[in-house]
């Protein structure tokens, strides 16, 4: 879902300035391959039980993300205004910021929260 959400942010930034619209539409392809590689990469991740072993050291950050990434996205946008900065740098450092809390967050509280869940048991 994030892979077609950046498809569609790409393809109307890319549409708006005429010399890359056509460099966005290849993008927004690539993206949508991208978002079904990615399907296809957690469907088989949950099959196998390797899947789960690379990323138990990061911890479960899908929630951290859902919760901080767009109000990071938000104050970052509000930060770069006037600067000048490219697509690419409210990019990454929305992506550090909301990786960076996400995983603060697992670790710091879900991960001890679960303890309190009956019948859960928190890696």
């Amino acid at each position: 879902m994030i892979a077609m959400f950046w498809a569609g942010v790409f393809y109307g930034y890319c549409i708006q300035q005429p010399l890359n619209a056509i460099l966005g539409k290849k993008l927004t392809l690539v993206l949508v391959v991208a978002a079904f590689l990615a399907f296809g990469l957690v469907h088989l991740a949950l099959r196998i039980s390797i899947g789960a072993k690379l990323t138990d050291p990061l911890g479960d950050l899908s929630y951290g993300v859902y919760i901080f990434a767009f109000p990071v996205q938000q104050i970052v946008v509000h930060w770069g205004k006037g600067r000048g900065w490219s697509f690419g740098v409210y990019f990454s450092l929305s992506l550090l910021v909301t990786g960076g809390l996400a995983y603060a967050s697992w670790h710091l509280v879900e991960k001890r929260a679960l303890r309190f869940k009956p019948g859960v048991r928190a890696s």
